[in-house]
């Protein structure tokens, strides 16, 4: 899991990184080989040595699927945070200090996927995505 230029890019050739029973990972999508109920699940963490400017004061993660049935990308789910409340944020600048910040947001549902499907990971504010091994994921499994 990296970001180049500020997109969010998934791999499958690290160490914790792995793609089996019909799923495969391409064009930075993890595509469904077989119809079946799915457990979808993400993990995004963002931080920063001090807090965001108010307008990039928030933070999202969503996992969208391409269906094969509907034309238009669906969202499966969405989860967002605010990394810092505007009265800490405040304090912190006052006091001549930096406020480190970190958030995870982590989600997972089950859905059924249909083979063909497409699911990918959209998110806000990937200048603020922490790199470090494991604060970031995304992957299914077959039930």
């Amino acid at each position: 899991d990296t970001t180049e230029r500020g997109k969010l890019t998934w791999t499958n050739d690290g160490d914790n990184c792995f793609t089996q029973g019909g799923l495969t990972l391409k064009d930075n999508k993890l595509h469904v080989g077989q119809t079946g109920l799915y457990f979808v699940y993400a993990q995004l963490t963002f931080g920063g040595s001090e807090c965001p400017p108010n307008d990039k004061n928030f933070i999202s993660l969503s996992v969208i699927l391409q269906s094969t049935v509907h034309n238009e990308p669906i969202q499966l789910f969405r989860a967002d945070k605010t990394p810092c409340e505007l009265a800490q944020a405040t304090s912190a600048k006052k006091g001549n200090y930096t406020r480190r910040w970190n958030k995870s947001i982590f989600q997972g549902a089950l859905f059924k996927l249909e083979k063909g499907d497409e699911l990918y990971v959209k998110s806000t504010e990937n200048e603020y995505l922490k790199m470090t091994e494991g604060a970031n994921y995304f992957g299914a499994y077959a039930l």
